[in-house]
């Protein structure tokens, strides 16, 4: 009678270190990072356009509101609730707003909001102008909640520095929207890879056992791995197609 291997050799240790490693490094920090950021607020330049330059011809002369300017930008400004809880008015300190501020050196000429999701939240959006930049007052933005605001600024090129006291959030996040769409996607790959190698990895520990079970037990594990990939495909098909969604454009008006 030969005698019964052992299924721990190389290969199925190696397969053990895989799976751990897709809890690891795979599923305990995406859990951790949405404990962590279930209240957070972004803001991003959407785009930003140069109308005029900084330098001009003599004879020529540029004049926004009035008075004379070069350096012209068109910046759309992007304000996002992209955690997992309502920010409300009563989180903001009594008497302060959310700042952007574009430059010490950046003269607003005329600001305004150009969109919105869902649209009741632009009809409660208020900006102001700020030394530098514009402001937005407190409102009630709950999760995926976005605003976007046109600033008309001169004599600067805008640099956001965006900054607020909000009760839960330390900080105003600010990321460029093509790096998060990346970000997002990359992070994604990574995890579904991982998941991916894990699963094979847990399939080739049992390989000796399933060699020993019956055609239809073996065909019904092929089956919930088929459906296990194709579910996470879809999941992280639908996780990119979200990120990229919240890079809309803007509805001029």
């Amino acid at each position: 009678m030969a005698p019964k291997a052992s299924p721990w050799n190389l290969g199925n240790i190696l397969g053990l270190l895989a799976l751990l490693a897709t809890i690891a490094f795979g599923i305990i920090p995406l859990i951790v990072s949405s404990a962590q950021q279930r209240l957070r607020l972004d803001a991003t330049i959407q785009s930003a356009a140069q109308i005029v330059g900084s330098t001009l011809p003599s004879q020529v002369r540029v004049t926004v509101g009035g008075k004379e300017a070069r350096n012209v930008y068109a910046t759309v400004l992007k304000v996002a609730n992209s955690g997992a809880r309502p920010i409300t008015p009563d989180l903001f300190a009594p008497g302060t707003v959310l700042r952007l501020r574009l430059g010490d050196q950046c003269e607003v000429v005329e600001q305004r909001v150009v969109g919105a999701r869902p649209q009741d939240v632009r009809e409660r959006a208020r900006v102001t102008v700020i030394p530098g930049g514009v402001a937005l007052a407190p409102l009630l933005l709950n999760p995926d909640d976005t605003v976007l605001i046109q600033v008309l600024t001169s004599n600067c090129r805008p640099q956001l520095v965006p900054s607020a006291s909000i009760a839960g959030i330390t900080q105003v996040s600010m990321r460029d929207a093509a790096k998060i769409k990346a970000e997002w996607a990359y992070r994604w790959l990574i995890v579904f890879a991982i998941v991916m190698g894990g699963i094979f990895s847990l399939l080739n520990i049992y390989e000796a056992q399933i060699k020993k079970m019956s055609r239809w037990q073996r065909q019904l594990i092929v089956f919930g791995l088929l459906t296990l990939m194709i579910s996470a495909l879809f999941f992280l098909m639908n996780m990119m197609l979200s990120s990229a969604f919240q890079s809309f454009s803007p509805t001029y008006q």
